[in-house]
C-alpha cells in the first residue's frame, strides 16, 4: 500500500467517506429508478389505448 505516514488516518477516512457517498448515491438512484418504473407501468396499465 502507499506510504502515507502520519496522514494515513485522514486519507483512509476520506476514502471511506467517499465510498459511502458513492454507494449511497448508487442506492438512491436504484430506488428512484424502481419507483419511476413502477409508476410508468401503472400509468400504462391505466391508459385505455
Amino acid at each position: 500500500m502507499f506510504e502515507y505516514e502520519k496522514y494515513t488516518p485522514y486519507v483512509l477516512t476520506s476514502y471511506g467517506i467517499a465510498l459511502l457517498v458513492i454507494f449511497g448515491l448508487l442506492g438512491w438512484s436504484v430506488m428512484r429508478l424502481t419507483r419511476a418504473s413502477r409508476k410508468l407501468a401503472e400509468a400504462e396499465k391505466d391508459d385505455p389505448q
